[in-house]
């Protein structure tokens, strides 16, 4: 057991190293799907106004598109961090289970402590997969924390005047 649960956690963080920037990329294109459907929402009377419907929604289209595409990217490499933590402990319960009934059948072992033994690690087994769905949870959290940094990383837009004087902070 000791030799496959380190793939079941390092194979996810593998695969996690390709997903960040993946689900990194679906934030900001569902940033920029929203930026595009604002725009045409406060712009609709200039839209109308200038016959510009099917330009604002080819550009909707594309938008989505690529919302569509990066999501499928994103969605494809979180399953397979999952999988991958399954199929380990998977073929480590099937291993076990096989060695546990040759040896069983041989009489190295009993009934009784093959099935303590499966029970025992069923248990330690689903907590481990327990702590590797976890990790698929904080992608999308990672990806809008950095999203959130980014944000509060841009310079100010508006600069006091060379010599402008100090405002007091407000009072309640």
């Amino acid at each position: 057991a000791a030799l496959v649960w380190p793939w079941c956690v390092l194979m996810p963080a593998r695969i996690a190293q390709k997903a960040a920037p993946a689900a990194e990329i679906r934030k900001r294109r569902e940033a920029e799907l929203l930026d595009i459907i604002h725009e045409a929402v406060a712009t609709h009377a200039v839209v109308r106004a200038y016959g510009l419907q099917r330009l604002s929604l080819m550009r909707f289209f594309q938008g989505e598109a690529a919302l569509f595409s990066s999501s499928v990217e994103s969605a494809y490499l979180t399953a397979l961090m999952d999988q991958s933590a399954i199929s380990g402990i998977l073929l480590l319960q099937v291993l076990t289970l096989g060695v546990g009934a040759w040896l069983a059948f041989n009489g190295y072992t009993s009934i009784g402590t093959l099935a303590a033994f499966q029970a025992l690690f069923l248990g330690v087994s689903t907590s481990l997969l327990y702590f590797t769905q976890y990790l698929r949870g904080l992608l999308p959290a990672r990806a809008g924390m950095r999203r959130i940094e980014d944000f509060l990383e841009q310079p100010s837009q508006i600069d006091d005047l060379p010599g402008a004087a100090a405002i007091e902070p407000l009072a309640h």
